[in-house]
């Protein structure tokens, strides 16, 4: 194994990494079998099922807030920046917010 291959190897940009060369780092650094487990999760790591995210919901009484306020053209918006919800005045402002599909109002 050359020299840059390690250094790769050490940065996590080596890819297809074989067992013979996970098994020859293990040996040379005299791992024992909890860390050669280690080492090869580190090398190979399994890919973890995601959990779709959850819908975001607004709360109820931010529901009333931006009803009680129809003066004020207001929106709210979700961790990733879509608009959950609006007021009157913001929908006549900026757009009409529940005419678009919800992956629109991004």
């Amino acid at each position: 194994m050359s020299v840059d291959y390690y250094v790769r190897l050490e940065q996590g940009r080596a890819v297809n990494v074989s067992e013979e060369i996970l098994e020859a780092v293990a040996r040379a650094l005299r791992l024992d079998e909890t860390q050669r487990a280690h080492l090869r999760n580190l090398a190979k790591p399994t890919r973890s099922r995601r959990r779709p995210p959850r819908a975001e919901r607004v709360r109820p009484g931010l529901l009333r807030l931006l009803e009680m306020a129809p003066d004020v053209p207001a929106y709210v918006i979700g961790r990733r920046g879509d608009i959950l919800a609006w007021s009157r005045l913001a929908a006549a402002l900026f757009a009409d917010f529940g005419a678009l599909a919800p992956p629109q109002r991004n």
